[in-house]
Formats: C-alpha cells, sequence, structure tokens
C-alpha cells in the first residue's frame, strides 16, 4: 500500500546531503498569485555547518514566462528521486544568492533551510490506475487554479464537467462530453474538484493541463497533473487521503484480473 511515511532524522540527513553533493533534479514547487508553479531544477549544494540547502532558481529550463518572484520567509515544496522512492519535503527560502565554486560556474540560486521533516512515497504512487468500470466519478474544472472556484460559471472563468477515467498521486485523465470547446492550452493552471467516493472527501486541487486531445467523436481527453500536494504539510494530508482512493482502485484492478480457478 502507497503511504506517505516520514523519514526518521538521521536518515533524512543522509538522503539529504548525498542528493546535494550529487546535484540531484529536483521539482520545485513556488506559489503564485493564485495557484502553484512547478519547475523542473537541481540541487547545487549544501552546507553542513550551517544547514542549509542551495538549488538552481530560475531554473535552467524555465519557460518562456519568467517564474514568480520567491522572496525570503517564504515557504517551497521540493521533490526529488531516490531510488524506487519520491522525497518530498517543505523548505523556507532564506535568501536569493548566486553559488558556484568559481567564477565561471556560479549560477542563481535559492538558499533553502534544512527541512524539520522529510517523507517518502513508493514511485508506484504516480502510476496511473483506472476508475473501476462500475463507478463513474465527475470531475469539475475550470481556468486559474483551485483559489478561483468562485468564479467558476461565470463568462470569464467557465466550468467544465467531465469523467474521470484514471487517476494516480500525481495527476487524472478525464474525458469531456462531445461538442464542448474546453478553450484549455497546455501549461494552463486548472482548478479541479472532484468526490471519487459516495460519502467521501471531495477533492479541490490545483493542477496543470498536460494535454488536450480531441477525439472523432467530438469528445476530449484531458490530461492533467496535480501541483501543490507536496508543498506543504497540510496538503500533503490530502495527498494521503487521495492515496487512499488510489489505493481502493489498486486493489479492485487485481481482484479484477486475478484468474479464476474454475476447478472450484
Amino acid at each position: 500500500m502507497s503511504t506517505v511515511l516520514t523519514v526518521e532524522p538521521t536518515r533524512r540527513d543522509q538522503a539529504l546531503d548525498e542528493a546535494a553533493s550529487r546535484n540531484v533534479p529536483i521539482v520545485l514547487s513556488v506559489r503564485d498569485s493564485v495557484s502553484w508553479v512547478v519547475h523542473k531544477s537541481r540541487f547545487l549544494g549544501a552546507n553542513p555547518v550551517t544547514k542549509c540547502l542551495y538549488v538552481e532558481y530560475p531554473p535552467p529550463a524555465a519557460p518562456e514566462a519568467p517564474p514568480p518572484e520567491v522572496r525570503r520567509g517564504e515557504s517551497v515544496g521540493v521533490a526529488f528521486r531516490r531510488g524506487h522512492k519520491k522525497c518530498v519535503f517543505t523548505s523556507v527560502v532564506l535568501g536569493q544568492e548566486v553559488y558556484g565554486p568559481d567564477e565561471g560556474t556560479r549560477v542563481p540560486a535559492l538558499a533553502l533551510s534544512w527541512p524539520d521533516s522529510l517523507q517518502e512515497l513508493q514511485r508506484r504512487a504516480y502510476y496511473r490506475v483506472s476508475v473501476p468500470p462500475h463507478k463513474t466519478v465527475t470531475v469539475e474544472l475550470w481556468q486559474g487554479g483551485a483559489a478561483c472556484r468562485k468564479k467558476a460559471g461565470t463568462a470569464a472563468w467557465p466550468s467544465y464537467t467531465g469523467r474521470l477515467l484514471d487517476l494516480s498521486a500525481g495527476g487524472m485523465r478525464l474525458v469531456l462530453p462531445p461538442n464542448r470547446d474546453p478553450r484549455l492550452d497546455v501549461g494552463d493552471a486548472i482548478g479541479i474538484e472532484f468526490q471519487p467516493e459516495p460519502g467521501g472527501p471531495a477533492f479541490l486541487l490545483n493542477g496543470i493541463v498536460r494535454y488536450v486531445d480531441p477525439a472523432p467523436d467530438g469528445a476530449t481527453t484531458v490530461g492533467l497533473q496535480f501541483v501543490g500536494l507536496e508543498a506543504t504539510v497540510e496538503n500533503r494530508k490530502v495527498l494521503q487521503q487521495l492515496l487512499r482512493v488510489v489505493n481502493q482502485y489498486y486493489r479492485f484492478e487485481l481482484r479484477r484480473l486475478r484468474p479464476v480457478d474454475h476447478r472450484l
């Protein structure tokens, strides 16, 4: 079962020291005015005395739009891979500086506080699991991010309702009905609301459009990536709830595919 496990302090420090020394790639979650924005970056190093981490920012492969300005005291989320697990933590920005061993290799960086805790997730939690065929899960989405929910349904912020196809801790795939032009582009910030189990928790999440695929029948398949779930302690509690749903779907899939012994 996929869960969010907190690593004990000695292993936490070992994992961070190793990742920093190897310049391991990271996914950095930064808050903008209404939502979370994710960027691929990397560790640059660590100061073992001050327990300070350094990550490249702005990222080397930043999108055309400049990444959000990050100020001292703001919280950011960091995720990186370690073996078969994904490590996530929340850190506080200590400042912006130029980092590197010599003048020719110095790059812009964020100095981050050493995290109080580090969580590990099995990477299989990010594999997509199909919705059980006997379930119909409705998903509502709108542009601008979860904070723009109150504007959904207006002329400026239309909402769209579709059917969930598959789900993971990292995102979802849904289909919108025919003849509904979602007016979505890859990279758009999206607000997402859905209730995967009757009587269970309803999720209000931030996402990014990863692809929009029109079908010949006029329907549209949309792939969404969740953002911000790994960035704060509160959001990781939501991630844990989401993992419970993914595990339920996964167990149903295993039972459905299990061979039947006709000798019984």
